[in-house]
């Protein structure tokens, strides 16, 4: 009888182990399959409202730190693009401010928004545009 109940247990670890294999290797695959669309947690989110995943402690903070990583880097990167002046033409100007040539050569004249020479072309600061769009100016 003891024999019988050893042959029994060893089967049912035995199917455990299947199980779990079979287990790990569907999220493996799931994983794979997820990182190769580059799906993000809001598109699944929006595909499966009711999916219940599990995550380890140390996934939520390696995914956390990743977060915080990416968005000092975008704000990095928005601030340095805020900062660098870009120069426009007199006719994107004109577009921005919904304004005719006349005004903006009696801008020019009063000192208001003036041009400066850039590689031999008329161009005007966005800062300056950007002033008399916001009412600074």
């Amino acid at each position: 009888m003891e024999n019988n109940y050893d042959k029994q247990l060893y089967d049912c670890i035995k199917d455990m182990q299947e199980n779990i294999s079979k287990l790990w290797k569907a999220h493996s695959d799931l994983s794979t399959y997820v990182r190769s669309q580059k799906r993000t947690l809001i598109d699944l989110a929006n595909e499966h409202p009711g999916l219940i995943i599990q995550v380890s402690l140390n996934d939520l903070v390696e995914a956390n730190q990743l977060l915080i990583d990416n968005t000092r880097k975008n704000l990095e990167q928005l601030i340095t693009d805020s900062k660098a002046e870009t120069y426009l033409s007199r006719e994107k100007v004109r577009e921005m401010l919904d304004v005719s040539e006349p005004t903006l050569w009696r801008w020019q004249q009063r000192g208001y928004l003036t041009p400066i020479n850039v590689g031999g072309k008329r161009r005007y600061r966005m800062s300056d545009v950007k002033k008399i769009m916001e009412g600074e100016k």
